[in-house]
């Protein structure tokens, strides 16, 4: 299943094979070459907390040329707060709202890649990754696969069990907080 993730990633880093990258076990590390690989042109981020994840996708976005990108929190302190972290040749619009309520069609049709750490439990997590299916993504990621989250895992796994799915681990060979890249097939 992750054949086709490290293939695209391959290309893009022109012969940095996936697996050194993913050994760096940071999310950082990977996404900025996920977005080139897969010419991802829009993002939706759903929970912003402290907003490192904000900036590794707008700069992924900036070396891929620019796009469009939604940041989604409750809190409206981390939605101010992201709007720092936004690179140049990046759109960004801060929404704050309950990401599993929010009506994203009323904003965008389709988006690339949906980026997923809000509401960890099996019902938030199972209305997040419903409401980025509405909008047809190539890549939807999802934060805290592992750690102690197993609503997040349950939720994701339903719903993305026909797509491929790599999971990376964070922290040390525990996986704790890990990341799962899910490509639709």
């Amino acid at each position: 299943m992750t054949d086709l993730i490290g293939w695209e990633l391959n290309k893009a880093y022109d012969g940095i094979h996936w697996w050194a990258a993913a050994a760096s076990r940071t999310i950082g590390a990977i996404i900025p070459g996920l977005i080139c690989a897969l010419n991802v042109k829009s993002v939706i981020e759903i929970g912003i907390a402290n907003g490192f994840t904000t900036q590794v996708l707008a700069r992924g976005l900036q070396a891929n040329g620019g796009g469009k990108m939604y940041s989604c929190d409750i809190n409206e302190f981390a939605c101010t707060l992201c709007k720092q972290f936004i690179s140049d040749g990046v759109e960004h619009e801060s929404i704050c709202s309950d990401s599993g309520t929010f009506d994203w069609k009323s904003i965008i049709e389709e988006i690339d890649l949906c980026y997923i750490d809000g509401d960890h439990s099996y019902e938030g997590c199972l209305k997040d990754v419903k409401n980025c299916l509405r909008l047809n993504p190539k890549i939807i990621i999802v934060h805290d696969y592992a750690g102690g989250q197993p609503g997040v895992v349950q939720a994701s796994d339903e719903l993305l069990a026909d797509w491929n799915k790599i999971v990376i681990p964070e922290r040390g060979d525990t996986g704790d907080y890990a990341c799962a890249i899910f490509q639709r097939r």
